[in-house]
């Protein structure tokens, strides 16, 4: 089953405003006139916000560090051009740092920087770490804490010139290279083309893999194929000093266990990954969408927890899963399913490492959920992975080929388009065609099933569910279970089901608390099924133990090895990891 929370990118950096002891380079006339303009343009930021136009554009110390930064890319061969500083009028900076998360406070990076290939970003990092500016990386943008987006101090570099994927070998030897900017739904259009591959990925079609697979990359494909990030072969990452290093089993051996499971923790930039595909234009799906009342939770709990029994016992690489909402105003047009209780099944018949047949699934669907509504298709992969794909976006255009009939009107009803309407819309995926929306999310793991008692709390607590509130139950079973917690720092290897709850909404204050008030009643009300662990890819700075619920075991080796790649915390966030131990940083 697919999960939601692969919603990020790459950590925010952050480094102190301190005096300037030897005068930088002066700043150029450009450079000048934007910070001066930029200075005017945002006096009334936030006082939550870090403000350098406030505070330390006073004494024009961002001001030299921005002017050094710059000398020292243009020295270094990097076109100035690259770079679109904010307070030029350019409206191209307007277009560039919308953010869509409503419920988080809007912020002006300095500027925006594009890299075109890994040296790029060494050059970058060493001159910012150089000039003392912090540098915050911007996959997919769509953290949903926000931390790809850095604050008034931070310069964005942004990877959208860096969105390459290549295919290289053949069959079993094939090999996926993928730079850190390119979006999950271009990746399987391109895949799909060329020889018909595929990768155990999120769904969530605008998001950067790079961001999800380091910190796990749940979806729909884990059970037979296991994560993502159990699929990396290799990764290119730059470290504090620009210096770039690859890492595999074979090289910088404890930065690849390191960067396959720290997620938000970061102690490095990926600037590419490379990863083992699996054939998908041979395997066969048999998708069962079952649905029922929302009056029916009870039933539906039950069967669902009998077949995820059945499947364990009988065939654990089924994919499951379980949205619980009662309507999305905001959302229907996007999420493919209608209000109500719907669980999602997936059986892959893979020639090579799954080659059972359908027939007892179709079976135990039809014997467990005879009292629900029970619809089957048969999708190939690429049908599959974008009509099911969770994409909240505006549309630039109608795609289908009916008048007045948008392509996610077909994914609602059901209807699975042509390829060539999914390769269209695959192509007009943006990371700024995201709606503005106010998002809050809560998840954790529960790693067991859940008694008669339960499922009746569990009733009563769903019975006065508003709208635009939204649940996933998925199952974490199967391939990611036969990974051992150390074999990579992604740790969560015995939980049964993540359960996620979301508030996506409108910006209108009244529909917000609405949604909000009952998020946090009902995850109090079900904190008994808390097995202490949270998906590091579903970030929530209100966890305070957050280190210990992404990383468990794994945590002490994490810090060990953020401080020897990173020891003077030059990549910093509220979720990037300590160079000291916890228990040390809680004693300062």
């Amino acid at each position: 089953m697919k999960s939601i929370c692969f919603l990020i990118v790459f950590p925010l950096y952050i480094i102190s405003v301190e005096s300037v002891r030897n005068k930088p380079p002066p700043l150029t006339s450009r450079l000048a006139d934007s910070l001066r303009q930029a200075a005017g343009n945002v006096a009334s930021v936030t006082s939550n916000t870090v403000g350098w136009f406030t505070d330390a554009y006073k004494d024009t110390v961002l001001g030299y560090r921005m002017g050094a930064l710059e000398s020292c890319l243009v020295k270094s061969g990097f076109d100035s051009e690259q770079i679109i500083y904010h307070g030029q009028g350019d409206l191209r900076y307007k277009h560039l740092n919308r953010r869509w998360n409503l419920r988080k406070d809007r912020v002006f990076p300095p500027a925006f920087i594009f890299p075109e290939s890994t040296t790029d970003v060494g050059k970058i990092v060493r001159c910012a770490f150089e000039s003392k500016i912090a540098m915050i990386p911007n996959s997919g943008g769509q953290s949903q804490e926000a931390i790809s987006w850095g604050n008034n101090q931070t310069c964005v570099l942004d990877f959208r010139r860096m969105a390459k994927v290549n295919v290289e070998g053949s069959g079993e030897n094939a090999v996926i290279q993928v730079q850190p900017g390119a979006l999950v739904g271009h990746i399987n259009a391109h895949l799909w083309r060329n020889g018909g591959y595929g990768l155990p990925m999120t769904n969530a079609l605008t998001t950067g893999l790079a961001g999800d697979a380091i910190g796990g990359g749940h979806g729909y494909f884990s059970s037979l194929y296991g994560l993502t990030v159990d699929n990396i072969l290799e990764l290119e990452a730059v470290d504090a000093n620009g210096e770039i290093h690859k890492a595999n089993p074979q090289k910088n051996i404890d930065l690849f266990w390191a960067l396959r499971g720290v997620g938000p923790g970061y102690i490095g930039i990926v600037t590419g990954l490379k990863l083992k595909p699996f054939q998908a234009s041979d395997i066969t799906l048999t998708f069962a969408k079952i649905q029922y009342p929302l009056k029916e939770f009870v039933d539906a709990w039950k069967a669902f927890q009998n077949f995820h029994s059945w499947a364990e016992e009988n065939d654990a690489s089924i994919s499951r899963g379980m949205y619980i909402t009662k309507e999305l105003a905001y959302l229907k047009d996007v999420l493919p399913v209608a209000p109500g209780i719907t669980i999602e099944l997936l059986h892959i018949q893979d020639p090579l490492r799954h080659p059972e047949t359908n027939e007892a699934f179709l079976g135990a669907v039809s014997e467990i959920f005879a009292n629900g509504q029970t619809t089957i298709s048969n999708p190939n992969y690429f049908q599959f992975v974008s009509t099911t794909g969770y994409a909240p976006i505006n549309f630039p255009k109608e795609i289908s080929g009916e008048p007045g009939v948008t392509l996610s009107e077909k994914f609602r009803t059901g209807v699975i388009p042509e390829e060539k309407e999914l390769y269209d819309y695959s192509s007009a995926l943006d990371k700024e065609i995201s709606f503005k929306r106010f998002l809050k999310a809560k998840s954790f793991f529960v790693n067991r099933l859940m008694s008669a008692e339960e499922i009746s709390a569990l009733s009563r607590a769903l019975k006065d569910i508003p709208t635009d509130v939204w649940i996933l139950v998925s199952a974490e079973t199967g391939s990611v279970q036969t990974h051992n917690y150390n074999e990579n720092s992604y740790a969560h290897r015995r939980s049964t089901f993540n359960i996620n709850v979301r508030y996506e909404g409108t910006s209108a204050k009244k529909e917000s608390t609405v949604g909000m008030t009952w998020l946090y009643k009902f995850w109090d009300a079900i904190k008994f099924l808390d097995s202490g662990e949270t998906y590091q890819n579903c970030q929530d700075l209100e966890e305070e133990d957050h280190f210990r619920r992404n990383y468990l075991q794994n945590l002490g080796k994490l810090i060990d090895a953020k401080r020897k790649w990173d020891p003077t915390e030059y990549f910093r966030s509220e979720l990037s990891l300590p160079t000291q131990s916890l228990r040390l940083l809680s004693k300062s």
